[in-house]
């Protein structure tokens, strides 16, 4: 396929999840994802490949949380060390460390004391099959992602110890399947009714 037909048609895919303004922008990880995927990435994929979406948003994942500056399998060399995994950005998204996939889906991202900093991305959400995310202690700050109730199959949040504000999004409440909610030792505030909400919730702690 033609080059500039490639990167124009992979950025339509990509405007389906991202703000067509935030894949535009240099400063905006969207971007830096984006070019990453089109310029960088030795998979090469095309347009119409059915792990796009899902690489994507793993590339952005990265960007958005400081991945040149992990303390383990950073796509960084110099940055960290990487026994026995698969560092980020090189090979397959679910042989990357911290990533587990079912079947070729993105499953479960666990990434606990990694130096993970900055901001989720609401993006995550089009990881349709993600059943646990695990991030704790860390330096992730802002809001929660609203986007997170929009995954059906998640069974545990697991964000504490990092720096959260804002209140937890009633979006939740469409999370149906979640069994823990473990968002203690962060600077959340304001009021928690969307936890009696969580049929399934099993597990509490703020």
């Amino acid at each position: 396929m033609e080059p500039t037909l490639r990167d124009a048609l992979i950025t339509i895919d990509l405007q389906s999840i991202s703000h067509p303004l935030d894949l535009a922008d240099k400063e905006k990880p969207q971007w830096k994802a984006k070019e990453w995927i089109l310029r960088y990435d030795s998979m090469n994929l095309c347009p119409d490949d059915p792990n796009l979406i899902q690489r994507y948003v793993m590339a952005l994942f990265y960007v958005s949380t400081g991945g040149n500056d992990w303390k383990r399998c950073s796509g960084n060399r110099s940055k960290s060390s990487c026994d026995r995994n698969v560092r980020w950005l090189h090979g397959t998204e679910c042989s990357w460390y911290g990533v587990a996939c079912l079947d070729g889906t993105l499953d479960q991202i666990t990434m606990d004391d990694n130096n993970l900093v900055g901001e989720l991305p609401n993006e995550l959400s089009s990881l349709s099959k993600l059943r646990s995310i695990s991030l704790e202690n860390g330096g992730l700050y802002g809001s929660l992602p609203p986007s997170l109730g929009e995954l059906q199959h998640l069974v545990k949040i697991d964000l504490d110890y990092n720096n959260f504000t804002g209140t937890l999004p009633g979006s939740l409440a469409m999370a149906s399947n979640l069994l823990v909610l473990d968002m203690n030792n962060n600077a959340l505030s304001g009021p928690i009714d969307v936890v009696g909400q969580m049929p399934s919730l099993r597990f509490v702690h703020l």
